[in-house]
């Protein structure tokens, strides 16, 4: 009962080794663990306690000390135990805006990159646009031009053939 006093002590934690409490408390009826907690306690008095075959006999300051030692020690461990319970329950939550966030950020990201893309696409059909109109401008010159210089060999020649036949 008493047992998780002690637990961290040196000795007995070489007594022990790999066996659990119970089996060391179960040989030698238990005396050397009983006596070891007492002492640890600080009741070296022998008067305070004894040990019998199979109980301890100890006096109610003793008994008094022992379960107010006990109950501090229960205490804590609750609140160790609620200090990870609620650590999980924080940590699943702060996951899962973690997690959403994530997801959040990579949706806005595909749409940034989306609109990008279709900027791209805009500019390089401006571009085709602007392209083909110019051509069309250019090739209009052209064929003008090209009437033009046309019809100016047609006299041209038209003229020269006057001038041979004549």
């Amino acid at each position: 009962r008493y047992a998780c006093l002690v637990t961290k002590k040196k000795e007995v934690k070489e007594h022990i080794g790999k066996r659990t409490l119970r089996e060391v408390s179960n040989e030698n009826g238990g005396k050397w663990l009983c006596t070891q907690i007492i002492e640890h306690l600080g009741f070296a008095k022998y008067d305070d306690y004894q040990v019998g075959k199979t109980k301890l006999f100890i006096r109610k300051p003793v008994y008094e000390t022992l379960e107010e030692k006990r109950s501090l020690y229960r205490k804590v461990s609750s609140i160790k135990l609620q200090a990870a319970s609620r650590r999980m329950v924080h940590l699943k939550k702060y996951n899962l805006i973690l997690r959403s966030a994530m997801l959040i950020q990579r949706k806005m990201r595909i749409v940034a990159a989306k609109a990008k893309l279709e900027l791209l696409r805009r500019a390089r059909a401006a571009t085709i646009v602007q392209k083909t109109a110019r051509r069309m401008v250019y090739k209009q010159r052209y064929d003008t031009q090209r009437k033009g210089i046309i019809q100016l060999q047609a006299l041209y020649h038209g003229i020269q053939g006057r001038k041979t036949a004549l």
